[in-house]
């Protein structure tokens, strides 16, 4: 062998040695959950609801979720992913609190909440959630309810309210918060005072509220006293970007704020950043 070669073998031998040096990551686990399983973890693979997954549940992780009713539950670590075949029924509120680790991804479930307060979805953590194929219904609150997120996603899903002040999709921005996004594409929202509502606060000795980006493709905004709903009129400092896309509104579109600038640059009537909305139409 030459010397170049044997250079050549000894640096992928050293290699080699140094990556079976390095201690493995631990391993994302696939879980099932099925009606009966009871709890899960610690190489249980098998959970009985979702606040059983929920309880057991780190980033990376996959459930998949047979048919059965079962009750709602917090989802603390974020970067998760739900699968659910024809059948699943979650009845109470599921929460995504997760704040780092990647966005969590839910598909092909239905969610609804009847009597009970409190929205069908709610998302609190900054990692944010991405829906496709699932039904989220609230009777008396909001069918989701986003409040931190940039990576938030709502795809071919029917989103509702029965409640008269509420709306079937809620986006709000909180005092103190950071930006916040949510791009809704094939979907059916229903319900409530707005179909599709996003507002900010913010509060004097809180500070302001983060800004809203908001993306509408081929959405259906139906059986509501306002299809859609823009509202920062109690925002202090949040600049906020909506673009509707290709929609069929059924109802009117309502912008409130202190200032509205419909070219899409930060525009204020009275001069002041208070409650500035971005609107286009494409």
């Amino acid at each position: 062998m030459s010397r170049l070669g044997l250079r050549r073998t000894l640096s992928i031998a050293a290699a080699v040695v140094a990556l079976l040096a390095v201690p493995a990551a631990a391993g994302a686990a696939t879980y099932t959950i099925k009606p009966g399983d009871g709890p899960c973890g610690s190489g249980d693979l098998a959970c009985g609801g979702f606040a059983e997954a929920a309880a057991s549940a780190s980033a990376g992780d996959v459930f998949n979720a047979s048919a059965g009713v079962y009750p709602g539950a917090t989802f603390a670590a974020a970067a998760i992913t739900i699968n659910g075949e024809s059948g699943v029924l979650v009845n109470g509120t599921l929460r995504f609190s997760g704040a780092a680790g990647g966005v969590s991804r839910v598909s092909r479930i239905a969610v609804v909440t009847s009597g009970a307060a409190g929205p069908a979805i709610a998302v609190s953590g900054t990692a944010g959630l991405q829906l496709s194929d699932a039904v989220a219904i609230s009777q008396n609150d909001h069918g989701i309810y986003i409040s931190a997120g940039m990576t938030n996603k709502i795809v071919r899903s029917v989103v509702a309210t029965g409640g008269a002040d509420t709306s079937a999709i809620r986006v709000m921005s909180e005092p103190a918060s950071d930006d916040q996004s949510l791009t809704v594409e094939s979907t059916l929202a229903s319900g409530g005072a707005s179909a599709i509502g996003a507002f900010s606060q913010s509060a004097l000795l809180l500070g302001g509220a983060g800004d809203i980006a908001l993306v509408l493709r081929h959405v259906t905004a139906a059986g509501a006293t306002n299809g859609v709903v823009i509202d920062s009129s109690a925002g202090a400092t949040a600049a906020n970007d909506y673009t509707i896309k290709r929609n069929l509104a059924k109802g009117s579109y309502r912008l409130r704020a202190v200032g509205v600038d419909t070219t899409g640059a930060a525009g204020n009537a009275g001069g002041s950043k208070v409650g500035v909305v971005r609107f286009s139409v494409t």
